[in-house]
């Protein structure tokens, strides 16, 4: 096949890959339609001391048989090349996330969960122990109070002024119905609405955790020439939240001797507990229990558990922990796998491939 030919069919392949994205939306599909209601209901109830469940409505499921066969075909034909490969791989992945999107809600759902974001048994049991190690370590800032807090409105304001500098262009628009303080899209960072979001020293960090680590790849993979960068391979979302973990750390933000540090390493700690026992099969209440336990207020509690249940039990924060550390040994060992990253939403094991493909 000639050069023109082959760039062709990539760009076609590409086309499937971002709409087949853009249909299966994962988060957004898992994203309840009553998400605020339902947080200031039972988290009223709770601190009343009422365990109260919530009732999530979830979006009406999407058809998406279509796109299952569109991928399916990308993901099984003959690779030409290494990039047919990640192609193909990143295909599979889709097909999978469309998969969950139409498990939403059944019993099914939590056993794709553990098929998307697998963990095996020894990373598992590490970083769980890390997680353990750290609630321990982290007592002593339970409940403690991290100074002022800011509004939606100065973080956002802190998000737009960091992607400027970086010269990056971005909207940012608030949506008061979501889990997390702040999420990126395409072209967008996403900002949980709030007066009293999160502690103003937090800022920082997580304007440094979505800017850098997940705005910036994206910006960079649109003057890239080939696709790939922008469309993801297989493994990118995961190891992309691990290089955002440890651009958290070089900044000093995960140090356990700061209140900042020590209180995000308790959160990231908690989620990866949580998100454990959520795919083990506990339940809402169990679950705020547990955290409850550790010393957490409600409305932070609920939050969490609002996360790792998302969709029926998505669990994706338990993916956090591993994903960080590999990506912290990765880059001890081989400092240029980085470069590979910093240009786009490209996994580890993507990023080594393409630089042996380099070196070829």
């Amino acid at each position: 096949m000639s050069a023109s030919g082959g760039r062709e069919r990539e760009d076609a392949i590409a086309g499937v890959l971002q709409g087949a994205e853009r249909r299966i939306a994962l988060i957004e599909a898992c994203l309840p339609l009553n998400a605020l209601a339902e947080r200031e209901r039972v988290v009223a109830g709770w601190r009343a001391g009422q365990e109260l469940v919530p009732r999530w409505l979830l979006p009406r499921r999407a058809e998406l048989t279509d796109v299952r066969a569109a991928l399916a075909a990308v993901a099984t034909a003959p690779p030409e090349d290494v990039f047919g490969q990640l192609y193909a791989a990143r295909a599979a992945e889709l097909e999978l996330e469309a998969a969950l999107v139409e498990a939403r809600g059944t019993p099914l759902f939590r056993a794709l969960c553990a098929r998307r974001y697998a963990i095996g048994a020894v990373e598992l049991r590490e970083q769980l122990d890390r997680a353990r190690r750290w609630i321990a370590e982290t007592e002593h800032v339970a409940g403690h109070s991290e100074g002022p807090l800011a509004s939606s409105s100065v973080l956002a304001q802190a998000l737009q002024d960091r992607a400027r500098e970086l010269g990056l262009e971005a909207r940012v628009v608030e949506r008061p119905e979501l889990a997390s303080v702040a999420a990126v899209g395409e072209g967008v960072v996403f900002v949980g609405a709030g007066e009293h979001l999160l502690a103003a020293v937090q800022v920082p960090r997580v304007v440094c955790h979505e800017i850098e680590g997940h705005l910036a790849p994206r910006a960079a993979a649109l003057g890239e020439d080939r696709v790939l960068f922008r469309v993801g391979s297989t493994g990118a979302g995961e190891d992309e939240e691990g290089r955002a973990l440890l651009l958290e750390e070089r900044g000093g933000f995960l140090d356990p001797e700061t209140l900042v540090g020590a209180t995000r390493r308790r959160e990231l700690a908690l989620r990866h507990e949580v998100a454990h026992a959520a795919r083990a099969g506990a339940d809402f209440v169990e679950l705020m229990r547990l955290l409850l336990r550790h010393g957490e207020p409600v409305e932070r509690a609920y939050r969490t558990c609002e996360r790792a249940l998302r969709g029926g039990g998505l669990g994706r924060e338990l993916a956090y922990l591993p994903a960080y550390e590999r990506v912290r040994r990765a880059f001890a060992e081989a400092p240029s796998l980085e470069n590979w990253m910093r240009r786009g939403r490209v996994s580890l094991d993507a990023a080594r491939a393409l630089e042996a493909l380099e070196r070829t």
